[in-house]
């Protein structure tokens, strides 16, 4: 019978060699987390997102006139449910509308999963209308801030984002995900979701105690000596026994 962590590695391994999207790693994290609630106010760049979401009957998109409302209503859920929200806004203008209510989050710890579409990457060189230092903005208000740089990435920085939001002490997180990110098309794997013991006798102290003690056992190697007297009288040593070491005549020289 497998264990918990071998079918997490097993389940992770056949995501491997599939054809998908950015977007589509997006979706699968978000559902495997157990989310079912978008909230946000969309812009160009998250169009990819929006038509994905079209025919997804997964999730809700909960649309807000203005992004403040939407961190709002992000927080609120967060709270009622214990779990971490997820929020989208668009760009450095939607992230700097959103900033007033995840300073809230922040000070109440409410675990939110914040994302901002970002500019082509191939565009940012230019610093095209709305990019900017989104994580540099965000930084000051939640617990991790990153931007995508490869669509590789994009799993396992999902998978960290939700994770950090919901670990003591819970908090708002954020992630940078540029449009170009979401529509590239690979075999992007999606890693399991961590899952993390926290009682105070770890769930796998039986696991760990089988394999000290399938380990090859070392023979230890032991040395007793007297006292080392200066500056000539060489040091008077122990006698040994079977399995034991010596003194050194290093150590028999006073040196």
């Amino acid at each position: 019978m497998l264990s918990v962590a071998d079918a997490d590695r097993d389940a992770t391994m056949m995501t491997m060699g599939e054809l998908r999207s950015g977007v589509d790693v997006l979706l699968e994290v978000l559902a495997t987390e157990r989310v079912l609630h978008i909230f946000g106010n969309p812009g160009t760049t998250e169009l990819p997102l929006i038509g994905a979401l079209a025919g997804e009957d997964r999730f809700h998109y909960v649309l807000a006139l203005h992004e403040s409302v939407a961190a709002g209503m992000a927080d609120g859920y967060a709270q009622a449910t214990g779990r971490p929200s997820f929020l989208n806004v668009h760009t450095a203008t939607g992230l700097g509308n959103a900033m007033g209510n995840l300073s809230n989050s922040r000070a109440t710890g409410s675990p939110i999963v914040v994302t901002a579409g970002q500019q082509d990457r191939r565009h940012l060189l230019a610093e095209p209308f709305l990019s900017g230092n989104l994580t540099g903005m965000a930084a000051g208000l939640v617990k991790w801030a990153h931007e995508v740089h490869r669509t590789a990435d994009l799993g396992p920085v999902l998978r960290r984002a939700f994770h950090d939001a919901a670990s003591p002490p819970t908090g708002p997180v954020f992630v940078s995900i540029p449009m170009d990110v979401l529509q590239d098309e690979g075999e992007f794997a999606v890693p399991a979701a961590s899952r993390i013991e926290r009682r105070a006798v770890p769930a796998a102290l039986a696991d760990l105690a089988s394999a000290i003690l399938a380990a090859p056992r070392a023979r230890p190697r032991l040395t007793r000596c007297g006292p080392v007297r200066f500056p000539r009288t060489p040091s008077r040593c122990a006698p040994t026994w079977p399995g034991s070491t010596p003194c050194s005549s290093s150590a028999r020289a006073g040196s």
